[in-house]
């Protein structure tokens, strides 16, 4: 399989298990800030097969963070580790 068909079909899947939580924070007035390689994708779609992820960084308000959480452990993800603001599908990933 060609390189580029790998980082595409990657970053589909990790857009595609995104999509819930977006449209969970915004359905409650949250609106994240998309950070790093998310966010380049988002300005750059062209780069899509060419720029890997592993992860989607947002970022938002202090004042949301709590609601942030629960929004995103509600779409079926988890925290990575107590305490922490990094989180994984419950599923096993992608």
């Amino acid at each position: 399989m060609h390189p580029g068909l790998d980082v595409l079909a990657q970053n589909c899947a990790l857009a595609h298990a995104v999509r819930p939580v977006l449209k969970s924070l915004a359905a409650q007035d949250i609106v994240p800030i998309a950070l790093k390689g998310f966010a380049l994708l988002a300005t750059q779609p062209q780069r899509v097969a060419t720029r890997p992820m592993c992860d989607v960084d947002l970022l938002v308000r202090c004042s949301e963070v709590e609601s942030a959480i629960r929004i995103i452990e509600n779409c079926g993800f988890q925290r990575v580790r107590s305490g922490s603001l990094d989180f994984m599908r419950r599923q096993g990933g992608l």
